[in-house]
């Protein structure tokens, strides 16, 4: 009983490469990349043609793409607060691009709304003029 136990134990302290890749969400052969620079104090055993990592290697590893991912972490968060800020300022310029045309647009539509008023009134006054031209007698035309 005892021995089993302290047989699960030590299979549960010895991964393999697979098996640490993906408890720390890397691939293989990144976990490959730290196995080969590994001191040459750390040596793995091999055992049916798999590589078994111990306790102090995994570590070694762990202590190794940890580094590696905090670094990257800040430069990719920076990249995407850079296109953020990019983004808000083109729309920024498309929404002042658009309050202009907008401006533009109601100009036009008041200078339209004018023309049509003053020719209306001209219409109306010909209207009137040709009335008033029609109510008079024949002889009267020529007088006024």
């Amino acid at each position: 009983m005892i021995f089993s136990i302290i047989w699960r134990l030590i299979l549960e302290t010895k991964k393999t490469i697979k098996e640490l890749a993906d408890e720390l969400g890397i691939s293989k052969q990144a976990v490959r990349k730290y196995f080969n620079k590994l001191p040459s104090t750390m040596i793995p055993t091999k055992e049916k043609g798999k590589y078994i990592l111990s306790l102090d290697i995994q570590d070694f590893i762990r202590s190794k793409a940890s580094t590696v991912n905090s670094t990257k972490t800040p430069t990719v968060d920076k990249l995407v607060d850079t296109l953020k800020d990019e983004f808000i300022a083109d729309k920024d310029n498309q929404i002042t691009d658009l309050k202009v045309q907008n401006d533009d647009l109601r100009k036009l539509l008041d200078q339209q709304q004018q023309l049509q008023l003053k020719t209306q009134q001209m219409l109306e006054e010909k209207t009137l003029l040709l009335e008033k031209v029609q109510k008079k007698r024949w002889w009267q035309i020529w007088t006024n």
